[in-house]
């Protein structure tokens, strides 16, 4: 179920690597976001056996192939806490109860420069490694390897009455929207970020979600 997305990725053995890794715990779908690597031969000799999951990767140009997904994740070193609500994580221990048996992309950023602010504003969830502070930046690859052992821990819930399906949540987001956009809010993009965010970490059913979205109905028609 999970899909491992790499942005812009800059060097040939870390692509290799990451397929690599991914062979062994079985993932297979691997999308290249504007790869600034060479992507030669390279590859194949950090990939081994793992060669066949780069051969069928996707290579895209922008980050819109994440509206296919249920849930995405963005990995980032770059934490913060407190109010600010872009940069603030899920831990990863947490993360794979969250997650498991949904569509989800895994977004990781560049080696130099990891994902940006408007990279993670796309994201509905954001996670990070627990490292020492010292040198707080993980490897590409490794952190690829890490996250993937860690969601392997656990296996995929079976949530009563089913998840919503991508289009029920979508529409319960577009209502959320449509009653902030109606109202005076001083800061109404943080409300919806906040919204999506709640929503990608619940494990909300079609059922739950069309009752809220019945609610949402009444107080847009009230308005």
């Amino acid at each position: 179920m999970f899909t491992v997305v790499l942005v812009e990725p800059e060097s040939d053995g870390n692509i290799g690597f990451v397929a690599r890794v991914m062979k062994n715990f079985g993932i297979r779908d691997l999308v290249l976001v504007s790869p600034k690597a060479p992507l030669t031969v390279d590859v194949k000799a950090h990939s081994m056996h793992g060669y066949d999951v780069y051969e069928r990767c996707r290579k895209v140009k922008s980050l819109d192939c994440l509206s296919k997904f249920d849930v995405v994740v963005g990995f980032s070193a770059k934490v913060g806490c407190g109010t600010g609500l872009l940069r603030h994580p899920v831990a990863l221990k947490k993360l794979s109860g969250t997650i498991s048996g949904r569509n989800a992309a895994l977004v990781f950023g560049r080696e130099s420069s990891g994902l940006s602010n408007d990279e993670l504003a796309m994201c509905d969830i954001i996670s990070t490694i627990p490292v020492g502070s010292e040198y707080p930046t993980m490897n590409l690859s490794h952190a690829v390897c890490v996250v993937l052992y860690e969601l392997a821990q656990e296996a995929p819930k079976n949530t009563p009455g089913g998840y919503a399906i991508p289009r029920t949540r979508e529409r319960l987001l577009e209502c959320f929207n449509c009653l902030v956009d109606a109202d005076s809010f001083k800061n109404p993009d943080t409300v919806k970020l906040a919204f999506r965010r709640i929503v990608a970490k619940s494990d909300v059913t079609e059922k739950e979600a069309k009752a809220v979205l019945t609610l949402f109905s009444k107080l847009a028609a009230k308005g």
